[in-house]
């Protein structure tokens, strides 16, 4: 769903350049087939047919369902809130949740697409434990906090190359456009029309960025980095079932913050 989302985006972003290459320059050839008119009634049914399709919101229920799936797994394993109660079952208060969870990302969707199967074998191999060891503290770090603070960090400078990179590319096409226009507005001679073009491209990139949002992103995901280092730090204060609960659910509600 992201994938097709953010090539549906692509091509529609493609659609209105070529709109504007075509009217700059006028290639007489592809004159009787109203080039331009075709690109642009191109692009309006691209952008119906993408709201049609609701790719963004199944995206996005669909990823949420993930994480939060995810994290009620970890939850369950480590014996973390809300499956820290000795007093009920535990595996039917989980089962309840996964399906309350695949309810909600079907609402989100406006179908049964997400469905539970309570028979699923992987689901009676998760085990429940509510005793706190150094191996179950040191299984949580190592499978889950140590590559989800890796995960951030990656994220985290990943994003903040592309919104450089992206804002440069943009800073560069505007001015070309600016040069090609002073040109243009002060010497009759200046025959080559590009302005259009640059300032076509220049608005693509802007859409571009403002979808990806990489630099909210970069400042989300490094917050988010920081606060699980210092998250870490608190591992050597672990003494008891109660606080090794609360450790869990810290690290999980900022995970699933981020992720949802």
């Amino acid at each position: 769903y992201q994938k097709a989302s953010h090539a549906l985006l692509i091509a529609n972003l493609f659609i209105l350049v070529a709109a504007a290459g075509i009217e700059a320059f006028k290639i007489e050839w592809l004159s009787n087939l109203y080039p331009k008119t075709v690109l642009l009634s191109a692009s309006i049914l691209l952008a119906i047919i993408t709201k049609k399709l609701s790719l963004e919101e199944k995206w996005y229920a669909a990823r949420s369902l993930s994480e939060t799936v995810k994290t009620l797994i970890w939850r369950y394993r480590m014996g973390a809130a809300p499956f820290n109660n000795s007093g009920m079952e535990q595996n039917l208060l989980l089962l309840e949740r996964l399906e309350a969870a695949c309810v909600e990302s079907n609402s989100l969707i406006g179908s049964n697409k997400f469905l539970l199967n309570k028979k699923d074998p992987l689901l009676s191999d998760i085990k429940h434990t509510e005793d706190v060891s150094a191996d179950k503290i040191t299984t949580y770090i190592e499978n889950r906090l140590t590559p989800q603070l890796k995960w951030y960090s990656v994220k985290a400078k990943h994003n903040s190359t592309m919104s450089r990179v992206f804002f440069a590319t943009f800073i560069t096409c505007n001015f070309f456009a600016i040069f090609c226009s002073v040109w243009q507005e002060t010497d009759t001679s200046f025959t080559l029309p590009i302005t259009g073009l640059l300032i076509a491209l220049s608005t693509a990139l802007i859409g571009w960025i403002e979808s990806k949002k990489y630099s909210e992103l970069a400042a989300a995901y490094s917050l988010t980095h920081g606060e699980i280092e210092l998250l870490h730090s608190d591992i050597h204060d672990i003494s008891s079932r109660e606080n090794f609960s609360a450790f869990v659910n810290d690290a999980e509600s900022l995970f699933s913050r981020e992720h949802t």
